[in-house]
């Protein structure tokens, strides 16, 4: 997977940025994409590392705080697991996303300076 070297990932922003509106509305749709993944996943770890604790604290003579506390656990961290590979997956794919949306306003000149849709 490809991944941005030195100034390549500031410059495809700006250029992405200076040149249309629309794409960075885009872009920035998919940096919360990846804030929200992110989130999940170091939450999840979170929770599941303090379930079984709150449990054990809660209802120590309890025989079901300790299933419901090993399966919640592994539950999130198994929601931890998924949330980390799908927050590396969308990084990657906002990698490509930026670079590929930067070199395409970059190739046209008569394109430069509007900030509208290029669809529209």
């Amino acid at each position: 997977m490809w991944r941005p070297t030195g100034n390549a990932w500031s410059n495809f922003q700006r250029t992405v940025f200076q040149v249309s509106v629309w794409l960075a509305d885009q872009h920035e749709h998919g940096r919360s994409r990846i804030r929200v993944a992110r989130g999940w996943a170091l939450n999840s770890v979170f929770i599941g590392l303090a379930l079984p604790t709150f449990l054990q604290w809660q209802f120590a003579s309890e025989f079901w705080c300790h299933c419901v506390g090993f399966g919640g656990s592994l539950g999130f961290l198994v929601l931890a697991a998924a949330c980390g590979w799908s927050w590396s997956q969308l990084c990657g794919t906002e990698y490509l996303k930026i670079r590929e949306h930067a070199e395409f306003l970059s190739s046209i000149p008569s394109y430069h300076g509007r900030s509208e849709s290029p669809v529209a």
